[in-house]
């Protein structure tokens, strides 16, 4: 799972940064280490949360012209609302403990679709999908969050990737593989928020 870890996050920090050529490279080093290719396109799709859909489109684009990459992603048939609130509630309640409800109850007055939004589409529609675990997933966000330098977000999810059973030796791990995409500057922001914790 480490080397598998280590990929997802590269290669999640690379379509943050919008470089197809690298990003099509490391799609390449990812699949000879075991990645398969429905790990690869669920990330890609995870990947609209925090950069957008022409980034994850992008992204799309460059796995498509590599040859063999047709097909091989299933689609989740069959989640009503109802089913991605409950998931969507659970999985946040495991990223954020005992800080979800504050920190929902701050999203619904900023917009009272807000949170509604954040439970439904984002933790249970997207981010409770079955084929990348939850710490799979938070470990992969990382890099990205401290590329955009948002802090708060970045240390939650710091604090939720603990929380869903990274250890703080990974998450460190996972940083340091980032080198050279990331800017150094925003990695030892995150490396000083995880001491923090």
């Amino acid at each position: 799972m480490a080397v598998r870890i280590i990929h997802l996050a590269r290669l999640f920090a690379l379509i943050a940064v919008g470089r197809p050529s690298r990003l099509k490279s490391e799609i390449v080093r990812a699949r000879r280490a075991g990645l398969s290719l429905v790990q690869v396109k669920e990330l890609f799709l995870q990947s609209y949360l925090l950069v957008g859909y022409p980034r994850m489109i992008n992204a799309f684009l460059t796995l498509a012209s590599l040859p063999g990459t047709g097909g091989g992603a299933p689609s989740e048939r069959g989640l009503t609302p109802k089913r991605a609130r409950a998931r969507g509630e659970r999985n946040c309640r495991a990223i954020y403990g005992d800080q979800a409800e504050p920190m929902l109850a701050r999203m619904r007055e900023m917009h009272p679709d807000l949170a509604e939004w954040i439970v439904c589409e984002g933790y249970g529609k997207v981010l409770g999908r079955r084929w990348l675990a939850p710490v799979e997933r938070e470990l992969a966000s990382l890099p990205v969050l401290a590329l955009q330098g948002v802090r708060k977000q970045l240390y939650s999810h710091l604090r939720g990737a603990l929380r869903v059973g990274a250890s703080r030796a990974r998450i460190r791990s996972v940083l340091r593989a980032c080198r050279g995409i990331v800017p150094a500057s925003r990695l030892r922001m995150a490396g000083r928020m995880l001491l923090d914790l």
